[in-house]
């Protein structure tokens, strides 16, 4: 799981993760716990989109740097892959691992920002099995 991405959105903006906890893999109980997509998400993809499911959780602090200010808070960094487990991009939420209501359990993400599994990354893809929307 990644420590810096950039935002894509605000050009002087910058994100730093640091990780404070190894990633876990998100049980059938965490999934229940995840926040339900509002929509159906695979009728509103894009031609270069695809619905990514949340795989896993890491706890750390997050770092956001803009030239107006620096702030830090408590973060989950959620690692979501896609239906066949080949592709995962990672995104980080402010909050509690002890609360993960407010991490959606299932989101869109452009192709673009999608990586192929790493062999850390592929031992959470069995996850995506046990989501509903699959």
């Amino acid at each position: 799981m990644s420590t810096i991405q950039p935002t894509p959105d605000k050009r002087s903006r910058t994100e730093s993760f640091e990780p404070t906890a190894e990633p876990r893999p998100l049980s059938s109980d965490d999934l229940a716990e995840l926040r339900q997509p509002q929509t159906n998400l695979f009728e509103s993809a894009g031609a270069r989109e695809s619905v990514v499911f949340a795989v896993a959780v890491r706890a750390g602090e997050l770092s956001i740097e803009t030239p107006a200010f620096e702030y830090d808070s408590e973060a989950v960094a959620v690692l979501y892959a896609t239906r066949d487990g080949e592709r995962v991009v990672e995104r980080h939420q402010q909050g509690s691992i002890d609360d993960l209501q407010f991490i959606p359990r299932a989101l869109v993400a452009a192709d673009r920002e999608l990586q192929p599994v790493d062999s850390a990354a592929a031992r959470f893809a069995p996850v995506v099995q046990r989501h509903p929307e699959t």
